[in-house]
């Protein structure tokens, strides 16, 4: 999704030190360092979109729409007001969304012709020291919010500790084209479960434009809508799995790569790097968890993290799953014992010859 070298400077320019402090080349451990650095990025980018009304499911759908734009392959820390003073001169934008790393960005325009316009002109063009990669986004890609959705997320909530946005569902107004109307009920999220807890004490029976509020703790991070029950379905399929395969891994990967990655986590139980007969990585290995939950984590985490260029293929294992590597060496020490008895027959069995044994003619 991003480039290495972005990224890095990313995480350089915020800890405010060199590019080589935040990742040495030549360290053993530098595609690792690479890999955690993206994964940052990526979850960043993905709250920073939430918070803005995006619904993220829309991503994994193939209908395109006409009027938002994705913009991509951008330098690190450009900025929204670059993005809209290159977008607005083909027509009236309704929103610009750059996330902190400013490595990519979402533009909306009010008509569709004005959206094929700067497609049209913008694509593969230079940007500072880069070239724009621009895509159609996907059809549905932003949740409808209403004025109550700013109005809670502004007056009410915005002086509690760690609170990222507020969200109130909407439905068509069926008497206005074009306006929504609110569902009565909405969402909110914190940084923590704890400040969670804390904002629903104070903001429970509070009263808002007459209306006296009722807060409990939600069972899902963003809503309750379409967008997350397949991952709620997934959830419980999963049941308490543990142990995660990674596929797609390079080959070049070691088993200590894979306990850093992973083991930033959750606590490893084991961590298995399948070989080949001749010794050599065979593309996956298996990282067991202590508990789901860290597992569950490290999946979600990880799913769109690339190493050493490969992009990780994460699920988890299922319950009756052969552990690789194990049945690698059960395989070589039967081949290895029959390879024994073959040669020990040969030993015992070249010259034996069947001949009779003379009495004394009785």
């Amino acid at each position: 999704m991003f480039q290495v070298d972005a990224i890095i400077s990313s995480v350089a320019d915020r800890l405010q030190i060199p590019k080589a402090a935040v990742l040495d080349p030549t360290a053993s451990d530098a595609a690792v360092k690479q890999a955690h650095a993206e994964t940052f990025i990526i979850q960043e980018t993905k709250k920073y979109f939430a918070s803005h009304g995006v619904d993220l499911e829309a991503f994994s759908k193939s209908e395109r729409g006409d009027t938002a734009i994705l913009v991509k392959n951008l330098p690190n820390g450009t900025k929204t007001s670059e993005i809209r003073s290159l977008f607005q001169e083909y027509g009236e934008l309704s929103r610009v969304l750059t996330p902190p790393a400013g490595m990519i960005a979402i533009v909306e325009f009010g008509q569709a012709n004005q959206a094929r316009a700067a497609f049209g002109n913008l694509a593969y063009r230079r940007f500072k020291d880069s070239i724009l990669y621009l895509e159609k986004a996907p059809k549905g890609l932003f949740i409808n919010i209403d004025r109550s959705s700013q109005e809670v997320g502004g007056s009410v909530c915005k002086p509690l500790d760690g609170f990222l946005y507020a969200l109130v569902k909407t439905k068509p107004d069926p008497k206005r084209p074009g306006q929504v109307l609110s569902m009565g009920f909405g969402f909110l999220e914190f940084r923590s479960k704890g400040q969670a807890h804390s904002a629903a004490s104070a903001l429970n029976d509070h009263d808002l434009d007459g209306h006296q509020l009722l807060v409990r703790a939600a069972h899902r991070s963003l809503d309750a809508g379409e967008a997350t029950r397949e991952e709620d379905k997934e959830r419980k399929a999963t049941g308490k799995k543990t142990k995660i395969i990674i596929k797609n891994l390079p080959f070049e990967v070691t088993k200590k790569d894979v306990r850093a990655l992973f083991g930033a986590y959750g606590q490893l139980r084991s961590v298995r790097l399948p070989k080949k007969f001749d010794h050599s990585a065979r593309g996956f290995a298996f990282a067991e968890f202590v508990t789901a939950r860290e597992a569950e984590s490290a999946i979600a985490a990880l799913k769109h993290t690339h190493l050493l260029g490969r992009r990780l293929v994460l699920e988890f294992a299922a319950d009756d799953t052969i552990d690789a590597e194990e049945e690698l060496q059960r395989m070589q020490n039967k081949i290895g014992r029959q390879a024994d008895k073959v040669a020990l027959q040969r030993l015992i069995g070249t010259d034996r010859q069947k001949f009779a044994v003379e009495g004394d003619g009785n």
